[in-house]
């Protein structure tokens, strides 16, 4: 799946769903917590993204803390890095 980023009539601009998970994990490896990343889904909804996470956390990790740096890393970075806005990023451990 591509995810169409720009669209114009000269053309369009679109990211690979591959490359969007890439810079999910990218930007997810300084969590606190976070053990391993099990899957990513990626779907938009009136061009906004929508991510669902499946994580394992540390056994002595604050779960609260790592789902809310989750929510934040990943908002602020595919802002940044790819201009989508997010409209919700659904953590499941």
């Amino acid at each position: 799946m591509n995810i169409v980023l720009m669209e114009g009539p000269s053309g369009s601009v679109s990211v690979s769903e591959n490359a969007v998970k890439d810079t999910l994990k990218f930007a997810l490896k300084t969590v606190d917590g976070l053990k391993k990343i099990k899957k990513i889904e990626i779907s938009l909804y009136k061009g906004e993204m929508i991510v669902n996470l499946l994580i394992i956390c540390d056994k002595k990790a604050f779960i609260k803390n790592v789902i809310s740096e989750i929510q934040n890393s990943a908002n602020i970075q595919i802002k940044k890095w790819l201009g989508i806005s997010v409209l919700r990023i659904n953590v499941t451990i």
